[in-house]
């Protein structure tokens, strides 16, 4: 049987191979996030009820981005990174639980 996926969420797939990839693989860094920072944004144009998660996972990579620019750290890595591992799951069961509901619609 084949699974149907709306735009949004191809968007939203995209988004989290592109987080799995960054957050999971050896020697990532926040920068090489940045298409999921705008896919991010892209998402929340059909999400409204979201609208934390794009901007809380923007903000943290903001902060990092400060400490390596200007060398001015507003929180320490491992409170990022816990925030943006909480994030990543919270997002994991959005992604997976609209896919799996649209389908049982269909």
């Amino acid at each position: 049987q084949k699974a149907y996926i709306s735009n949004e969420q191809i968007v939203a797939l995209g988004m989290w191979c592109v987080l799995c990839v960054v957050y999971f693989c050896p020697k990532m860094h926040e920068r090489y996030g940045f298409v999921a920072e705008v896919l991010s944004i892209i998402w929340l144009v059909g999400n409204k009820k979201w609208i934390w998660y794009p901007i809380i996972i923007n903000l943290t990579i903001l902060f990092s981005y400060f400490t390596i620019l200007y060398g001015y750290n507003l929180y320490s890595f491992q409170n990022m990174a816990l925030v943006n591992i909480i994030l990543f799951v919270f997002f994991t069961i959005k992604v997976f639980s609209d896919i799996k509901e649209c389908n049982k619609e269909r």
